[in-house]
């Protein structure tokens, strides 16, 4: 058998396997974010609806979250008449999607590892590792997996644009077609959520392995030729997204940070960031909301954990 088939057979396998792990029971409930992001949400119920909520924040009728996320509330609005208040069809979508991502992942990886086995065995420890049940089994985490799909997807088109298929070097200048996907999915990451636009970082890491294989061929003037219209959507995205808001951040509603100094914040990312690390190694406990206000709380002052996670 072909290898290009096997490698398609076993990614596919492991993407099947995680839509099995994911698929939710008979009775699958709303949980804590899901009811306010759909269950209760007036802005998915009709097309008109959901049309103004694409300028509004997310969901419309919660302004003080500072969320800006209009692919995420399109794809529930466009779930809501197959679904309705049956939280399984949400659930399910969730798990097909993360099974969308698993494969999308397998294509990126293995442009890079150095043999099938191995971009199998890393599709396989993310598809199976048990920190992501807190984005997939939960509704609410509809905007991290639609980020993750477009921000693959941005990745591989990316890539298709810098090199020509089965080229080792790459193209004397960007397919054109490809970098204007690899743009429209960019948009659709931050549209989903905040993190996606960070896809922009992602392509410039591609730039910069590709200017390693042929330094000629990709000089830093060109680079950055082919980072500024991705960077001027970044831009323009957090322009849009202040203007939606009227801010950056969530108000000060007596959660997590409020009060909180920007240096306050700082330390207490850092310590999240350690947390992220412990969570990979060892994910004893799994939560899917508040879960940093039990296990780190606001770091105050300077401390071997602000540290670690700073390193």
């Amino acid at each position: 058998m072909d290898a290009k088939v096997v490698r398609a057979l076993g990614a596919a396998a492991i993407a099947a396997a995680a839509l099995w792990l994911h698929w939710p029971p008979p009775g699958a409930e709303f949980n804590l974010d899901d009811r306010g992001f759909v269950a209760n949400n007036e802005s998915i119920r009709t097309p008109a609806a959901a049309a103004a909520a694409l300028l509004r924040s997310f969901p419309p009728a919660e302004n003080a979250r500072g969320l800006y996320r209009p692919v995420a509330n399109l794809s529930h609005a466009l779930e809501w008449p197959f679904f309705g208040d049956d939280a399984r069809g949400y659930h399910a979508v969730n798990a097909a999607l993360y099974a969308l991502a698993v494969a999308l992942l397998f294509a990126w990886i293995a442009g890079y590892a150095a043999s099938a086995p191995a971009a199998l065995a890393a599709t396989a420890l993310f598809a199976f590792h048990p920190v992501h049940t807190e984005a997939v089994d939960s509704v609410a985490g509809r905007s991290e997996l639609l980020a993750l799909v477009f921000v693959l997807g941005a990745l591989l088109a990316f890539r298709r644009a810098l090199f020509a298929p089965g080229d080792a070097l790459p193209r004397e200048r960007l397919d054109g077609r490809f970098a204007l996907l690899a743009t429209a999915l960019v948009v659709l990451a931050a549209g989903a959520k905040e993190t996606g636009i960070l896809a922009v970082a992602l392509l410039a890491l591609e730039l910069a392995i590709a200017r390693r294989v042929a330094p000629a061929r990709v000089p830093i003037g060109r680079a950055a030729l082919d980072l500024l219209p991705f960077a001027l959507v970044a831009l323009a995205w957090a322009t849009l997204r202040y203007a939606v808001l009227g801010r950056f951040s969530p108000e000060n509603d007596g959660k997590f940070f409020a009060f909180a100094s920007p240096l306050e914040r700082a330390y207490t990312m850092a310590s999240v960031y350690l947390e992220y690390l412990r969570l990979l190694v060892w994910p004893r406990v799994l939560q899917p909301d508040l879960y940093y206000v039990n296990a780190v709380g606001v770091a105050r002052a300077l401390g071997p954990r602000v540290v670690a996670g700073g390193a």
